[in-house]
């Protein structure tokens, strides 16, 4: 029973199409230069990760 289990599986997951990555936000460069004044007053909070 495991085995005919392990199959299906197998089988519904070969059948999804994968999905090429996209970015999860567009932004404007109206938007950037906004968010850049936003942050220069606080550096803190800016990640370096």
């Amino acid at each position: 029973m495991s085995a005919s289990l392990v199959r299906a599986t197998v089988r519904a997951v070969s059948k999804r199409k994968l999905q090429p990555t996209r970015a999860a936000l567009t932004l404007t460069p109206s938007a950037v230069n906004k968010i850049k004044q936003l942050l220069k007053d606080k550096p803190e909070h800016v990640s370096n990760c």
